[in-house]
């Protein structure tokens, strides 16, 4: 994968990013850290998810121009003291969806 990787990356050059997406991927590898350390704390065991796991994946990074960082959990691993922990390091929570019962997404 890294061999792909090197040419994707080839293929976009780095000069193609801007101030903003520098400035993004600096600081989605700190919240990746931060949200690896929260579960990590909890014992909740997590993957990356959509965007965040393509960009893993496909270039060995993040995607610069996404603008967010996706963890997935099963629910069976959800607990009800994740978003307060989340918020206690940082997080501010700007969506919830469904309920745990039935499809759930913070």
């Amino acid at each position: 994968n890294a061999e792909r990787a090197r040419r994707f990356a080839a293929e976009r050059a780095a000069s193609e990013l801007g101030v903003d997406d520098a400035t993004y991927l600096r600081e989605s590898k700190e919240i990746l850290k931060l949200g690896k350390a929260v579960l990590d704390d909890l014992g909740i065991p997590f993957w990356l998810s959509s965007g965040t796991c393509l960009g893993w994946f496909r270039q060995c990074g993040i995607i610069p121009y996404a603008k967010d960082v996706d963890f997935g959990v099963f629910i069976r691993d959800y607990r009800d003291d994740l978003i307060q922990a989340m918020v206690d390091r940082g997080f501010t929570l700007k969506h919830l969806f469904g309920k745990v019962s039935d499809g759930f997404e913070l």
